[in-house]
């Protein structure tokens, strides 16, 4: 896996633990949403991305 992946993956963990937060304004819970789901499109690319490097099993008699 990339770097780029894994950091990406940390980060939405981080994330994710700070999703039930408690919120001070809508601005501040719209400008964190849109950051996550943002973020968590940018993740699914990658791990996409990351599939199609991967090479099919073969059921070739070596």
């Amino acid at each position: 896996m990339s770097d780029q992946l894994i950091d990406l993956m940390e980060m939405m963990l981080a994330y994710h633990e700070k999703y039930e937060g408690d919120y001070q304004s809508f601005n501040d819970r719209f400008n964190f949403e849109l950051s996550y789901w943002y973020n968590l499109k940018q993740l699914n690319i990658l791990i996409d991305a990351e599939f199609k490097t991967i090479k099919p099993f073969t059921n070739k008699d070596y």
